[in-house]
């Protein structure tokens, strides 16, 4: 799925520990709070309590860290089929869920859920029961999940690729994007009995589940999108007066890319470690910006050492830093 691979299951593992989560590919909970030492109204030292709070004893300022909510819509045509669509984006590009985005300022939870499935399929619909609220402790998203009667037919856009209607015993359970995805489906339609269980599996069981991944050769690829924040910045030891993407993190986010790419394809016991970097950091990105982090693997020698084309792009189509990454495949425990 070009950058979020389906990992095969090792042993003692259930299926929702197997899935990707919607916001896990973050290195930190909260890349806010990361690295914050000072209070971002008076300068002094603040009282932080990742990753939840930042508060100034100084100036009285504090921050509150919370969830995000994500409205989602399960939308059934007429024939009682279920209709999902092939994401087109990462995370979970490639794989199957149905429409769903976050909750802005100034909407309901409903309000959001019926603009998405506009915004991704351009389908009305008729929002119908709540379905369930699905969360992690370790994911920084809430997931708020209707059930709602499809009016029209649906059409493809950049977020869904391809769109299908599946009865209930066809839904493609080991091809979902993410846990929650898995987990609404089986709330949805309880009676789906053709579906593998969730959790409990036979090791074998799971792997004859799981969807085929690539395999580990030169062209597969990998994008991961990031924030500029944390401890991914710099102000060049004050000289700047403001805060941009440093070099060592523009880095960290081209070598986890990579490292996320080739992990799921890896032997078990086996993992990957960077040892050498060739890159030029060509454009300046400040604090706050999103940026895309690409990479390709090139070359496999000996089986063992992998080549890599690194990038990583601005939301506007800049380059800002390009060039090469050479991993080692290593004995490791998982």
């Amino acid at each position: 799925m070009g950058g979020t691979l389906i990992r095969r299951p090792t042993r003692g593992e259930t299926e929702d520990e197997r899935r990707p989560s919607i916001a896990r590919m973050d290195a930190s909970l909260n890349p806010a709070l990361a690295e914050a030492r000072f209070c971002p109204r008076c300068g002094q030292p603040a009282q932080v309590s990742f990753p939840r709070r930042i508060a100034c004893p100084h100036c009285g300022y504090a921050a509150y860290y919370n969830p995000k909510p994500v409205a989602a819509v399960i939308p059934v045509d007429d024939d009682g089929r279920v209709i999902l669509l092939r994401r087109g984006f990462d995370p979970g590009r490639g794989l199957w869920t149905f429409p769903g985005g976050f909750v802005d300022l100034g909407e309901s939870v409903p309000e959001a859920a019926r603009r998405e499935i506009a915004e991704e399929l351009g389908l009305s619909i008729e929002l119908g029961t709540l379905v369930g609220v699905y969360s992690q402790a370790d994911d920084r998203v809430v997931l708020i999940v209707y059930r709602a009667r499809a009016l029209g037919q649906p059409h493809t856009s950049p977020e869904a690729v391809e769109v299908q209607a599946f009865a209930p015993g066809e839904i493609p359970w080991a091809e979902l994007a993410f846990w929650s995805t898995e987990r609404a489906l089986r709330d949805a339609f309880p009676d789906a009995s053709s579906a593998p269980p969730a959790s409990g599996t036979r090791e074998s069981d799971a792997a004859d589940s799981v969807a085929v991944v690539p395999e580990l050769e030169p062209g597969i690829e990998a994008t991961y999108e990031f924030e500029v924040a944390g401890r991914l910045l710099t102000d060049v030891g004050g000289t700047l007066g403001f805060s941009v993407l440093s070099t060592p993190g523009m880095i960290a986010m081209m070598e986890r890319t990579a490292a996320m790419l080739v992990y799921p394809l890896l032997d078990e016991g086996d993992a990957s470690v960077g040892f050498e970097v060739c890159i030029k950091h060509i454009g300046a990105i400040g604090e706050g910006s999103t940026c895309t982090a690409h990479a390709r693997l090139e070359e496999i020698i000996d089986g063992r050492k992998l080549r890599f084309a690194v990038e990583v792009e601005a939301a506007d189509g800049r380059t800002i830093g390009v060039g090469t990454h050479e991993r080692r495949v290593v004995p490791a425990r998982r």
